[in-house]
């Protein structure tokens, strides 16, 4: 994964502390890890969506709450979802993208559904 830390400073700190479990606990004793969680949408040709620990709320961040999206000027034509999206331009933050390992990302692809959630668990 590579990340645009010199664009989006805010939401790469967040995105890492969260995969490293820095931060361990948030303010109210919530869960600011990436461990154990899963894939919760995967739509093949398309887009695959993770990490949501509370629940499909939309989570929280190590800045205890949600934080004003930084940059949303990148395309998103990266390698973080399977076609273009020139839907999402504009309207959501581009953080990084995929590198390397793309048979990982293909994996995840097959266990997709059109009904947005996975065959099983990943």
């Amino acid at each position: 994964m590579e990340l645009f830390v010199d664009v989006v400073t805010t939401t790469d700190e967040n995105f890492c502390a969260l995969c490293t479990n820095e931060k361990d606990v948030g303010k109210y004793g919530n869960p600011l890890h990436h461990k154990a969680s899963s894939f919760h949408r995967v739509i093949p040709n398309f887009i695959c969506q993770c990490s949501d620990f509370t629940a499909g709320n939309d989570g929280k961040s190590i800045y205890d709450a949600k934080f004003t999206d930084e940059n949303i000027m990148r395309k998103h034509t990266g390698t973080c979802r399977w076609r273009r999206t020139k839907w999402l331009d504009n309207k959501h933050v581009v953080f990084g993208q995929v590198v390397e390992e793309y048979d990982i990302l293909k994996a995840v692809e097959n266990v997709g559904s059109g009904s947005y959630r996975t065959s099983r668990r990943v």
